[in-house]
């Protein structure tokens, strides 16, 4: 089948769904792991704004919206997309972020909270209310 995704800041998360391995469990050499890199470097400056500002990002056709908390630093993120399991996630979906320092290398990185999904009717909130 393959190895599980790892994605995102410091290799972990993510929301691209890129496949990162192919189906023998093998990476696709060194180049195509810098080309991997600097995408995702690109990717990661949705995370990282001004205090207050939602930053918009399009990513392999829908729309991920990001809440920049008090800090600089992503507090929330609204996907419009049901990346193809509407029974997990709605369109849209919303993922509280928060920001952990690992011990083993000092960095920090972003963990991604449960998927909120909007049932049909139901109030979806701005992503300022996501702000402390």
């Amino acid at each position: 089948m393959g190895r599980p995704q790892k994605m995102g800041l410091g290799g972990y998360g993510g929301t691209s769904g890129k496949k990162l391995w192919d189906d023998e469990g093998k990476g696709g050499g060194k180049s195509s792991r810098k080309a991997r890199g600097n995408d995702r470097a690109k990717s990661n400056e949705r995370f990282f704004g001004n205090p207050g500002e939602v930053k918009e990002n399009w990513d392999e056709g829908y729309l991920q919206q990001t809440q920049i908390g008090l800090n600089g630093k992503a507090v929330a993120e609204r996907h419009h997309h049901n990346h193809g399991t509407p029974a997990v996630h709605t369109n849209p979906h919303d993922h509280k972020i928060t920001w952990v320092r690992r011990e083993r290398d000092g960095k920090e990185h972003i963990v991604w909270g449960k998927a909120i999904n909007y049932r049909e009717g139901e109030r979806i909130p701005k992503l300022e209310e996501f702000l402390p």
